[in-house]
C-alpha cells in the first residue's frame, strides 16, 4: 500500500512538473535611438531592435510613431531558457547598455539610449 502511494505520487508530480515551461520570453522595446541596435543574451547575438510599425510590419528605417503612446519606438522578443541571463543592447554609436534578468517565464525590458538605462517592467 505504501508503495503504491509512492508510486501515485511520483505520477502526479511528474505530471504537475511536465506542465512547467523549460523556456520563457524576453520582451524589449525602446527608444528611436535603439533602431537597428544589436542585442546579445549572454555574449550571443540574437537580434535586432526593429522599428514598430503600426500595421505590424517592421522597418529599420526611420522611426513611427505608436498609435497609444504617439511616442517613436522599437521592439524585439527573445525566446530563452528560464534562470540569469546577461541581456546587452549595443546602439548604432556603439554605446552599450548591460542588465541581468533572472528570466521565469516572461521579463519586459524598456531600453532608453537618451537616458542611457534600461528598467525592469
Amino acid at each position: 500500500m505504501f508503495r503504491k502511494r509512492i508510486v501515485i505520487g511520483f505520477f502526479c508530480a511528474f505530471a504537475v512538473l511536465s506542465g512547467c515551461s523549460e523556456y520563457g520570453s524576453i520582451y524589449l522595446t525602446g527608444d528611436s535611438v535603439s533602431i537597428s541596435a544589436e542585442v546579445y543574451l549572454d555574449n550571443k547575438l540574437v537580434g535586432t531592435m526593429q522599428k514598430y510599425v503600426p500595421n505590424g510590419e517592421t522597418s529599420n528605417v526611420g522611426s513611427t510613431t505608436s498609435p497609444a503612446f504617439s511616442t517613436p519606438f522599437t521592439s524585439l522578443s527573445v525566446n530563452a531558457a528560464n534562470g540569469v541571463h546577461i541581456v546587452s543592447i549595443i546602439g548604432k554609436d556603439g554605446k552599450t547598455l548591460t542588465t541581468r534578468v533572472n528570466l521565469t517565464g516572461e521579463a519586459y525590458l524598456s531600453v532608453d539610449f537618451q537616458k542611457m538605462k534600461i528598467s525592469h517592467e
